[in-house]
């Protein structure tokens, strides 16, 4: 884990978003006890205030704002991926978050990490959220448990209309 932190922090500081971050473009080298992050083909030059193709990384690691269509992001994208790898490693659970769609995924990550922090982003950066995810995050917010058949349900159904 400390090798690809090291290889993000280089990355970073030459100013490049990998934006692929995943356990399948990580190269290990068991024997030399060396690790290669892999796969530069969706890579980015980061410039403050640009904004960016939302449709990289591979769903199971994408960060929220990329679920929300939210264009100018950042470094932290790739943080958000090495997250998701760290939980799956922790927690045994291959990957840890693992929607159907975007909107499935969105709101597997609400019943794991909480909405409050979700909508305080959303206000700060002036995101406005689809209505399909207001509907699908609306027991979450009230505080009930969604099952996943619920949330298929919802799922199927929101994305039919």
């Amino acid at each position: 884990l400390y090798e690809l932190l090291k290889a993000l922090d280089y990355s970073h500081s030459m100013g490049i978003m990998h934006r692929d971050v995943k356990p399948h473009n990580v190269m290990i080298d068991h024997q030399m006890r060396k690790l290669r992050l892999i796969d530069w083909g969706l890579a980015e030059f980061y410039h403050p205030a640009q904004e960016y193709n939302v449709r990289v990384a591979s769903r199971s690691y994408k960060g929220p704002e990329l679920l929300v269509d939210y264009q100018m992001y950042d470094y932290s994208l790739d943080m958000w991926s090495l997250g998701c790898m760290l939980a799956s490693m922790i927690f045994q659970k291959e990957p840890f978050f693992h929607g159907q769609d975007n909107y499935d995924q969105l709101v597997r990550i609400a019943k794991v990490l909480g909405t409050e922090e979700l909508f305080s982003y959303l206000n700060k950066y002036h995101i406005e959220l689809d209505t399909r995810f207001k509907d699908l995050l609306d027991p979450v917010l009230k505080g009930q448990p969604l099952s996943n058949s619920e949330g298929a349900l919802a799922i199927s159904s929101s994305t039919t209309t």
